[in-house]
């Protein structure tokens, strides 16, 4: 740029026949500073490269420990406890309750069907691997296991899922009456009755 400029200045003053030494030299100058101010700043670029990388593997940690932090204590959620009790849930036995003992065939697979089944989760080839159209299906779990502890409802991840609202993921969650008949059928024994 300094360059057109000085060539622009000297037909200029070639026009007015003003040339003489002192431009040539102030041309010599200005390309000089030209050079020096373009080192300059690809020097100053490969320092704010470096910089910047430094710095974002630095912001990178900071980030990763603040996130951390913050998931911890928002995103963890409620504790199993808290969310049962906000939902009024008892984990003793449905006699000493004295609630009637639930059946499979009645009470629990129409919940399930309607709600996970019917949905178009919990099917064949559904998430994790997990079938709750049948009752042997249910007893099988998915691929990490049993879902149902049969005599340990708070042991059991299906009651932990429904309780702390992860599932059913679309729509409304279970109504507290429902999932009571579930820990129930649980702490029963989980018979297919």
């Amino acid at each position: 740029m300094l360059k057109s400029i000085c060539w622009k200045t000297r037909r200029i003053l070639e026009q007015d026949n003003r040339i003489g030494t002192g431009i040539d030299f102030a041309c010599i100058q200005l390309q000089l500073i030209e050079t020096r101010v373009v080192y300059t700043f690809k020097l100053l670029f490969i320092m704010k490269v470096r910089m910047t990388t430094m710095f974002t593997k630095q912001m990178r940690m900071v980030f990763t420990l603040f996130f951390a932090f913050m998931f911890c204590i928002w995103g963890c959620g409620k504790s199993f406890d808290d969310s049962a009790a906000e939902l009024g849930l008892a984990f003793d036995s449905s006699a000493a309750g004295s609630r009637p003992e639930p059946s499979f065939s009645s009470d629990i697979s129409p919940i399930l069907t309607q709600r996970c089944a019917l949905a178009g989760c919990h099917v064949a080839d559904g998430p994790e691997d997990i079938d709750l159209r049948t009752y042997a299906t249910l007893q099988k779990g998915g691929e990490h296991g049993a879902i149902v502890i049969a005599g340990d409802a708070r042991e059991s991840e299906l009651v932990e899922e429904i309780v702390k609202g992860k599932m059913p993921p679309d729509g409304s969650p279970l109504e507290a009456s429902e999932i009571q008949l579930i820990i129930d059928w649980i702490n029963s024994g989980a018979k297919e009755n």
